[in-house]
């Protein structure tokens, strides 16, 4: 008997499959140890797109630095919790025993509503409500996210602003302070309202206001910035002088978007490029076209520009997101110019663009008058100085339209993040938080004509050719066992 137990284990295939038992059930029970291990770590990998649930470094310095006590209401009923939400907040409350996180039943506390619905509007189930000392805030669930309108009146979300509104309302509450922006008026500008960015400017802790320099004796004292959106007319004398007094004697924040007028740009708004002219640069005439299909969408004047080096588009490229600006106008950078200005570009078009200056003639091709691109449709300029943050910083852009609905596409949400970004430079306020939203929108896939044929190759051609190339030596081998 024993010997043939003895003969059984002597067999190579019982041997063999012993040892592949063994082995199996050694690699189990080692998976299942990692595992109990591996829970016991308190770390999480946010495998989502665009990191929708990681805190920025601009979040953890500011929250890790608080000197004051920050508590955030969570206003949900029981077992309606919005778990996104829970997630991100549990992040928060991580980084800093000075912010408290208190998760509230709104219909057992009303008193807690009350204190702080300083409208007396009340105050909607899965709101937060962000407080220290005598500064609140409050973010209704609607404002976690970037929901637009198309020009059909159809919603879209297009991203999750919950870090963004979060930050922007915990650096407000531990610091109380709001930088006021004016927007310049009575040249038939946009207005911030129409364009629908009030609202988000107040979030990010903006106070905003008009500014008439034609009656006005100066830009007022608490001008954190000036804006001038899509001017249709132009400035007087007396206005340029009470702006480059701004600039020049202030150490001004200015930010200048220009659109297309149909007619010569220098010639319509002579005080404006005047005025830009002592900064290094000017308006080009004409508008810009675009014929590198990789570079615009349906058509060669809505465009998708390239990316400068500047910190103002560094969280738009993180994020991957894209712009869309539709009928531009360039911006040239003078020859000669002061040695104190920093000038850097910020959306350029590829070396196929050009601008078209005779604008009467409506040929496709090319003309002898067109100037060949890239173009600068938005550049920064910066006063270097012995201090940092006190020489003088503008933004000037070749397009104004974009900042609201692009037909057909509704708001982009890559043209309202570089707005913001661009003001935050522009303005240099300790307080103005520069993180873009979590962007849900992707744009339409472009593919240059050659990309096209090169996948088609790939996947019609090359990959079944190598498929088949393996199947016929397969069974070439076998044929000869």
């Amino acid at each position: 008997m024993n010997n043939n137990i003895l003969d059984i284990f002597k067999n190579k295939k019982v041997r063999y499959g012993g040892y592949a038992a063994v082995v199996t059930l050694i690699a189990l029970v080692a998976l299942v140890v990692l595992n109990l291990l591996v829970q016991q770590i308190p770390a999480e990998l946010d495998m989502t797109h665009n990191k929708l649930y990681s805190l920025s470094k601009e979040t953890v310095n500011l929250v890790k630095g608080l000197k004051n006590p920050v508590t955030i209401y969570a206003l949900y009923r029981p077992g309606q919790q919005n778990q996104s939400v829970v997630d991100v907040l549990q992040k928060y409350q991580i980084l800093s025993n000075k912010l408290h996180v208190e998760y509230v039943d709104p219909d057992r506390n009303p008193g807690l509503i009350a204190k702080y619905d300083k409208s007396n509007k009340g105050i909607p189930a899965g709101s937060l409500i962000i407080t220290s000392g005598n500064y609140t805030r409050t973010l209704s669930p609607y404002d976690l996210y970037d929901i637009s309108y198309t020009q059909q009146g159809q919603p879209q979300v297009l991203g999750f602003t919950m870090e963004q509104k979060v930050t922007g309302a915990i650096a407000y509450v531990s610091s109380g302070l709001e930088p006021k922006i004016y927007e310049l008026t009575g040249h038939g500008e946009k207005s911030l309202l129409d364009l629908q960015l009030t609202s988000t400017l107040n979030r990010d802790n903006y106070q905003t206001a008009s500014l008439n320099l034609l009656s006005a004796p100066e830009v007022p004292k608490d001008a954190a910035a000036v804006v001038v959106i899509s001017p249709k007319f132009d400035i007087t004398k007396d206005e340029e002088n009470k702006l480059l007094s701004y600039i020049e004697n202030r150490h001004g924040r200015v930010m200048f978007f220009f659109d297309y007028l149909n007619k010569p740009l220098p010639e319509a708004l002579p005080n404006f490029d005047d005025l830009l002219s002592s900064f290094g640069v000017g308006l080009q005439d004409g508008f810009v076209v675009e014929e590198d299909r990789s570079h615009f969408v349906n058509s060669p004047l809505t465009i998708i520009p390239s990316y400068g080096k500047s910190e103002i588009l560094k969280p738009l490229e993180s994020n991957n997101l894209s712009m869309i600006l539709q009928d531009s106008v360039g911006i040239k950078t003078l020859v000669v110019k002061r040695r104190d200005l920093k000038i850097d570009p910020l959306l350029t078009t590829s070396k196929s663009s050009f601008i078209r200056v005779d604008v009467s003639n409506s040929n496709p091709n090319r003309l002898a008058s067109d100037i060949r691109g890239p173009v600068d449709l938005a550049v920064s300029i910066e006063q270097q100085t012995n201090t940092p943050d006190k020489g003088f910083r503008l933004v000037v852009v070749g397009n104004g339209s974009f900042l609201g609905p692009v037909f057909p596409f509704g708001t982009i949400k890559g043209n309202v993040e570089f707005f913001l970004n661009a003001l935050n430079w522009v303005s240099s306020q300790p307080t103005s938080i520069n993180i873009p939203s979590k962007s849900l929108f992707q744009l339409p896939l472009q593919m240059s004509q050659l990309l096209i044929y090169l996948y088609m190759g790939i996947v019609i051609i090359l990959i079944p050719a190598i498929i088949l190339g393996i199947g016929i030596a397969t069974w070439l081998r076998r044929r000869h066992l």
